[in-house]
């Protein structure tokens, strides 16, 4: 229904911003790799939610959305103070200072991944039948159900098996910016 296409949005915004303003409070009692693992957990359930969900259940599918920009909102969050840790590493490790560079990286292979991501999205619309403006087969519905809900899921619950191999906690943090500062 078009009429919810903006509830809908701002649901996930207001969701992005609670995850936001809960990480430091979050950062205090459990580590950068439990947060991140548990709120990608949170998001595949939601994402799988959404692909189950009755249509007619908007109450549910909105509670999901919530959730998953909660999830999103926390992990975005959190990856930007973990790649100042990982310059750190970077620069204990090689002498050199790059915290510029790693950014800059950072933020390309975002952009790259975002790229991808949309023309990914474009090519499975258009190849299972999306028309603009036009009334959507049942085939096109079930799936855009998934691309809402399974394939984000897989790549969620698959995210947590990579987060693992972060090893950079509060301790090796601590120990390492105070290596720097001596440096």
């Amino acid at each position: 229904r078009a009429d919810l296409v903006t509830g809908f949005s701002m649901t996930f915004t207001l969701g992005l911003a609670v995850g936001s303003a809960l990480t430091s409070t979050l950062k205090r009692w459990v580590s950068h790799r439990k947060i991140i693992s548990f709120m990608l957990a949170l998001a595949g359930i939601a994402s799988l939610g959404l692909q189950i969900c009755a249509p007619a259940n908007l109450a549910l599918m909105f509670v999901l959305q919530t959730l998953s920009g909660i999830a999103l909102g926390t992990i975005a969050t959190l990856t930007f103070a973990m790649y100042a840790d990982t310059a750190d590493y970077n620069a204990l490790k090689t002498g050199k200072r790059a915290t510029a560079m790693t950014y800059s990286m950072i933020m390309f292979a975002r952009k790259i991944g975002g790229a991808g991501a949309a023309a990914l999205l474009g090519w499975a619309m258009s190849s299972t039948g999306y028309v603009a403006n036009a009334q959507a087969s049942t085939h096109l519905v079930d799936n855009i159900r998934l691309m809402i809900g399974l394939v984000p899921a897989v790549c969620l619950f698959a995210g947590i098996g990579i987060i693992w191999f972060y090893d950079l906690n509060a301790d090796k943090i601590t120990r390492l910016r105070k290596a720097l500062a001596e440096a």
